[in-house]
């Protein structure tokens, strides 16, 4: 079940959405008074074994005017969020994606835990918020589509680019073959080995993001321990503040002089 709002108007295609043009490119601006918040909740464990899996309930709050909705929910699983991030990784190349946590059948069968359930929440939330302000993935249709359809249109749309990309498989190795004859013919006509470094840059800077990461996490996690120790310390000092105060009430003299001035 959804908590989309009720609208006499039917929400536009997919396909409308996708191809209208609304992608922004390279050097977009987040807009100053940009609200997107979103939030992953309610984990329902479902099945068992290998068949198990946990559905999140994503709740978006926005104010973006591609959105039909300033606020909804959809239900999602885990392997939406990584179709998600193949998409935008298809559709934005060159830009470093932020990270999921790698998904396997052991973990699935012997690690579903409570507290796996809730560290895997909170990434997901991380994951879709360094999203939604990244400036130029938050305008992609893709997670609009993610974040507002229904559960329905959103397995028809799965199974429908799963069928594209199956119809086209056939093709691939055709099209290796014409890079690799093309690669040959150059190398012989020019005498020099031709290099394919296509994908380096990017795995490199990939990398190197997904280990700041959790770097990053670490010093968040750090600070937030210290805070809370410095919180305590100051209700500490305020408690003995007020019974210095009430002791030199009770006092007279140099002594309480010496207790007010504390």
């Amino acid at each position: 079940m959804t908590d989309i709002p009720v609208d006499t108007e039917p929400p536009p295609s997919y396909a409308s959405v996708h191809e209208s043009g609304q992608e922004q490119t390279a050097g977009s601006t987040l807009p100053a008074d940009l609200l997107f918040d979103i939030n992953v909740s309610d984990p329902v464990k479902q099945g068992e074994g290998v068949n198990a899996h946990v559905s999140y309930r994503v709740s978006t709050t926005t104010n973006l005017p591609q959105y039909r909705w300033s606020e909804f929910s959809v239900i999602r699983r885990f392997s939406d969020f990584v179709w998600l991030r193949q998409r935008l990784g298809e559709r934005y190349r060159g830009t470093i994606i932020p990270p999921l946590p790698e998904k396997g059948v052991a973990t699935k069968m012997f690690t579903i835990s409570t507290g796996f359930i809730e560290s895997r929440r909170k990434v997901l939330v991380l994951f879709l918020n360094q999203v939604a302000h990244h400036p130029n993935l938050c305008f992609s249709s893709d997670l609009q589509f993610f974040l507002e359809a229904s559960e329905e249109a959103w397995a028809e749309q799965k199974q429908r680019v799963s069928s594209e990309a199956a119809s086209g498989a056939h093709k691939k190795p055709l099209a290796t073959f014409s890079k690799m004859f093309t690669d040959v013919t150059s190398s012989f006509v020019s005498g020099h080995k031709v290099e394919r470094t296509e994908d380096a840059e990017q795995l490199r800077l990939q990398e190197f993001y997904n280990a700041g990461a959790v770097h990053v996490s670490d010093v968040k996690r750090q600070a937030e321990r210290l805070v809370r120790k410095q919180r305590g310390m100051a209700a500490a000092m305020a408690e003995g503040g007020d019974a210095l105060q009430a002791l030199s009430v009770c006092e007279g003299g140099l002594l309480k002089e010496g207790l007010v001035n504390l």
